[in-house]
C-alpha cells in the first residue's frame, strides 16, 4: 500500500520508507522494518514527523479577522453525515475546508451552502442540504460552484482547449514542413480527436479499466 495518512502507517506491520528527498532527490531506500523501529531511525524524515521530532508549522502569519468583517454563516447544518453544526466562513479571503475522505466537505460546501445560497439568489440548483439558516448572504451578490465536472463536450477539455487557446498553436505546428511532408493537418495535434490523440488511452492520460 502506498500510503501517507499517519494512523495508516501506524497500523502498518511493516515500513518502507522512501527518500530521501521529493522528485530528483528521491529514488532511495531510507528505511524498512517495524514502526517503533521507524519512529527510533535516524536519516528518516517519515519517521521524524510521526514521532514528533518534527511538526508541520504555519509558514506565515494569518490575518486575524476583525470586528465588523463581513461573514457567512451556516446554522444547523444536518445533510448526510452533518450533525448540526453551525460554520462561520469569513469573506474577502481565501477560505478552505479541509479534512479525512467522508468527513462532509463536500455536503456542506455545495450540498448545504451552495445550493441555499443560489436559492437565496433566486437560482435553483437543486435541493439545499437541510440547516437552519444561511446568514450573511446579503453581503455577496451571486455564488459560483467550480467542480471537476468536464467544462466542454469532453471529459478532457480544459480552460485552454474551451477558450481555443491551442488552436494556433496546432496550426502553426500543421504549417511545419516535416509536417506537410507527412500529411498531417491541425487535427493530428489535437490531444482530444483523430489520430493526434494516443491511441491507449484516448487522449484522457489514463487507462480505465472495470474489475470484473
Amino acid at each position: 500500500m502506498v500510503e501517507h495518512d499517519p494512523q495508516v502507517m501506524l497500523a502498518a506491520d511493516r515500513i518502507l520508507d522512501m527518500g530521501p528527498g521529493p522528485g530528483e532527490r528521491g529514488g532511495e531506500l531510507v528505511f524498512q522494518g517495524t514502526v517503533g523501529e521507524l519512529l527510533a531511525a535516524k536519516g528518516s524524515l517519515t519517521g521524524d514527523y510521526l514521532s514528533g521530532r518534527r511538526s508541520v508549522t504555519g509558514g506565515r502569519n494569518l490575518r486575524p479577522r476583525l470586528a465588523g468583517e463581513p461573514v457567512l454563516r451556516i446554522l444547523g447544518a444536518s445533510a448526510n453525515n452533518l450533525v448540526g453544526i453551525d460554520v462561520e466562513i469569513p469573506l474577502n479571503r481565501l477560505v478552505v475546508v479541509t479534512g479525512v475522505s467522508g468527513s462532509g466537505k463536500s455536503t456542506l460546501v455545495q450540498d448545504v451552502l451552495y445550493k441555499a445560497l443560489a436559492r437565496l439568489k433566486g437560482r435553483s440548483e437543486g435541493q439545499p442540504g437541510a440547516h437552519r439558516a444561511i446568514e450573511g448572504q446579503e453581503a455577496i451578490s451571486d455564488v459560483v460552484l467550480v467542480d471537476q465536472s468536464p467544462i466542454g463536450r469532453s471529459s478532457r477539455s480544459n480552460p485552454a482547449s474551451y477558450v481555443g487557446a491551442l488552436d494556433p498553436i496546432r496550426k502553426r505546428f500543421a504549417t511545419e514542413p516535416l509536417a506537410k511532408e507527412r500529411g498531417y493537418t491541425t487535427g493530428t495535434f489535437s490531444f482530444n480527436s483523430g489520430n493526434g490523440r494516443c491511441a491507449t488511452c484516448g487522449g484522457s492520460g489514463f487507462e480505465h479499466l472495470e474489475l470484473a
